[in-house]
């Protein structure tokens, strides 16, 4: 029996090294340009931000506050990362949005790979091109809301589903850490619309 691992040619690894890297590299182009440069300007941005701001005063990390009362409307996973982003960057506009935008450079990744990986290179180069050029996309990649990381997360475990049904392999466990943390993230809709999706 034949137990040699297939590896895929260097020229299809480049190939879809490309069709990912310059779509990606427009996305953060895009999301990170000025991210900085303007005021928290949506209510919820200035209460993601204060939540974020607080954590980090208090040292406290498990239960979010707002105006230093409990503040358990949504998940925390957010408010951890902008915590973590204040502790990087420290605490300014750029920061409280930081992971925001990586989160839409992400689903950019995610999509053009997924692309490639199921059409072909061609198909990867649109695709991400055209998701990150979307007007409302380009624009909630700059807007500290939950409603970024939560597409990017369910666009990662939709994609990871559909390859685990497809090909098999570990692409059920990368599914299931994006559908974890999107639950962190916005609540039990980050696990009900991935998985209706592929059961339909």
């Amino acid at each position: 029996r034949n137990t040699a691992v297939a590896h895929p040619a260097p020229e299809q690894a480049g190939a879809r090294a490309l069709a990912v890297a310059l779509p990606t590299a427009l996305a953060a182009i895009i999301c990170f340009f000025h991210l900085g440069r303007f005021g928290l300007w949506e209510p919820d941005e200035a209460r993601y931000a204060e939540i974020g701001t607080e954590m980090l005063a208090l040292r406290g990390y498990l239960i979010p506050p707002l105006n230093y009362v409990i503040y358990i409307e949504k998940p925390p996973l957010l408010y951890w990362l902008t915590a973590l982003s204040y502790r990087l960057f420290g605490i300014d506009q750029f920061a409280a949005r930081f992971f925001v935008a990586l989160s839409a450079v992400a689903a950019v990744a995610a999509t053009a790979f997924f692309a490639f990986r199921t059409f072909s290179r061609r198909h990867a180069l649109i695709a991400g091109a055209v998701l990150a050029t979307i007007p409302l996309f380009a624009v909630m990649g700059q807007v500290l809301t939950t409603d970024m990381l939560l597409a990017a997360l369910m666009t990662v475990a939709t994609f990871a589903l559909f390859l685990h049904w497809r090909d098999g392999g570990a692409w059920c466990w990368i599914a299931y850490v994006a559908i974890a943390l999107g639950v962190l993230t916005k609540g039990p809709e980050a696990a009900i619309l991935p998985i209706l999706t592929i059961a339909i």
